[in-house]
């Protein structure tokens, strides 16, 4: 896919992503709305681009990422305009993102990784998921950003916990190695 194509892609997935979002705010808060626009919506709803929307709390871990798997495979499965995640992690397990990354990276429609709510994170591995997607939005108020890897603290010493932790330039040429591909430096 081409770059101005794929550029296309991530725009209408996050104005997807925005517009699924608000309707949801809007429904959640209003009963009355939501049964006026439910009406009117009814009669339009083949007309409108159906999303996804998977809520994604908690540390990555084998079970979540099962999940993130299984909502992909449903949204290709109904031609869905997109998946939004909406993502709230301290980070966790290197395998389970991994998995998670792997099928975002061949996924056939489009992935928007929203950071929520305000006071959220996409913290460590939640960082890697956001930038292997299509889209990466955040909430005001939320975090994004790389951790080292937690051992024990009770080490036999420091020398031995200086050689187990890996360099941050291996998290950094990470994030260098995903970045041509939005085109971004």
């Amino acid at each position: 896919m081409s770059r101005p194509v794929a550029r296309a892609h991530a725009a209408l997935a996050l104005l997807i992503a925005i517009a699924a979002l608000a309707a949801s705010v809007v429904f959640a808060q209003d009963p009355a709305a939501s049964d006026t626009a439910r009406a009117g919506a009814s009669a339009h709803a083949s007309d409108r681009p159906q999303v996804d929307v998977l809520t994604w709390e908690g540390p990555v871990q084998p079970i979540m990422a099962e999940t993130v798997i299984q909502a992909i495979d449903r949204a290709e499965k109904a031609h869905r305009e997109a998946l939004v995640i909406r993502l709230d992690t301290p980070g966790g397990l290197d395998t389970s993102m991994r998995d998670v990354i792997k099928r975002i990276l061949i996924s056939e429609v489009p992935i928007v990784v929203y950071v929520a709510p305000s006071g959220g994170r996409a913290a460590s591995a939640g960082t890697f998921i956001g930038m292997a997607s299509h889209v990466l939005a955040m909430s005001p108020g939320t975090s994004i950003g790389i951790s080292r890897i937690a051992w024990p603290r009770a080490l036999p010493c420091a020398s031995i916990r200086r050689e187990r932790l890996p360099p941050p330039s291996r998290m950094v040429g990470r994030i260098k190695f995903r970045a041509p591909r939005f085109g971004n430096s």
